[in-house]
Order: structure tokens, then C-alpha cells, then sequence
């Protein structure tokens, strides 16, 4: 898997297997807990990055190319303070 489109790709697939009955409920759970921990290792990586201020090109990893302009608009966009 290279970016999180092809895993959920991937897990609709095995989702549809289960439903077949192509694979028993173990091996889906299996696949299913895998997806859980490479999701949840990029997410720890990238809170890691933020709170170090360092983002790292990841742009053909998890995204594609209109959605990483579109966070990095964000990120640099700075935050109006409210004078209250």
C-alpha cells in the first residue's frame, strides 16, 4: 500500500470478501488491525513533526497533489487574534 486511498481500497476488498464468505472473519480482522496501526504510527509521526515545527515532504505518500496545496495554504495561513 503507498497512500491511504489504496488502503481503503484495499479493506473495501476485504470487507466484500468477508461478505462472500472468501475469507474467514480472523483473516479480516487481521488485515483490519494492520491498517489500524500503519493509520495510527503516520498519524503519532506526523503530531511529532508539528510539535517540532518540521513537515516533512509527504505529499506523494498519503496525498495528492491538490490536496497537499490546499494544506499547505492552511498551515501557512496565519491566525487572526481576537482583541477582546
Amino acid at each position: 500500500m503507498q497512500n491511504f486511498d489504496e488502503m481503503i481500497d484495499r479493506l473495501s476488498r476485504v470487507s466484500a470478501d468477508l461478505e462472500a464468505g472468501s475469507i474467514n472473519v480472523k483473516e479480516a480482522d487481521a488485515q483490519a488491525n494492520i491498517a489500524g496501526k500503519l493509520t495510527n504510527n503516520n498519524k503519532a509521526k506526523l503530531e511529532y513533526m508539528q510539535a517540532k515545527k518540521k513537515f516533512p515532504d509527504i505529499s506523494n505518500r498519503f496525498f495528492d497533489e491538490s490536496e497537499v496545496r490546499s494544506l499547505d495554504k492552511q498551515i501557512s495561513k496565519p491566525k487572526k487574534l481576537s482583541q477582546g
